[in-house]
């Protein structure tokens, strides 16, 4: 079972275990290689320099970051060295997911049969609740604490809601 959840970029596969009989969501997601990597690591400074908060109320933040993220990398690219066009569109996406969407949960919030997702901390694979297939576990792992606490922040924030040491507990919904 093979859903496009932002094409071409990200796809979920619901793969079974033949031995077990276990479902398990995949997520299969185009990855930037070491050298777009780096390219992204610099363009994702400039972009969170150059690009400036709208005038006004703005009605897709994802629409004015790619108009904006695109007029700032025509403005780099040459300086940046060359790359092919479908690296630069890798490049985007991820800045998008990362900047202006959830960032590695992005592709797991763009799935309509998706209605749950959870993580029990660092190292463990991130679960959903499928409306077909239910409690499944998925390929998506949070390496480091730093990575899952800024996903919780920015999640928190985009709730309008605060958490801190002093008020560690948040009921929000997105």
């Amino acid at each position: 079972d093979r859903t496009a959840l932002y094409e071409p970029f990200a796809h979920a596969v619901i793969v079974q275990n033949p031995s077990t009989g276990e479902f398990k969501y995949m997520l299969d997601e185009l990855q930037l290689d070491p050298f777009e990597r780096g390219i992204y690591d610099r363009i994702l400074e400039i972009l969170l320099a150059e690009i400036s908060s709208p005038k006004e109320e703005i009605k897709d933040p994802r629409v004015f970051f790619d108009t904006e993220a695109k007029k700032i990398i025509e403005k780099y690219r040459i300086s940046l060295g060359w790359l092919a066009d479908v690296s630069w569109s890798k490049i985007l996406y991820h800045a998008e997911r990362d900047l202006v969407g959830f960032g590695q949960i992005d592709a797991l919030m763009r799935d309509g049969n998706i209605e749950d997702i959870s993580c029990d901390g660092v190292g463990k694979p991130v679960y959903v609740w499928h409306r077909k297939y239910e409690n499944l576990e998925t390929n998506l792992v949070f390496r480091d604490d730093e990575e899952l606490d800024n996903l919780m922040v920015k999640l928190v924030h985009m709730a309008g809601k605060h958490v801190s040491t002093a008020f560690p507990i948040v009921d929000a919904s997105l």
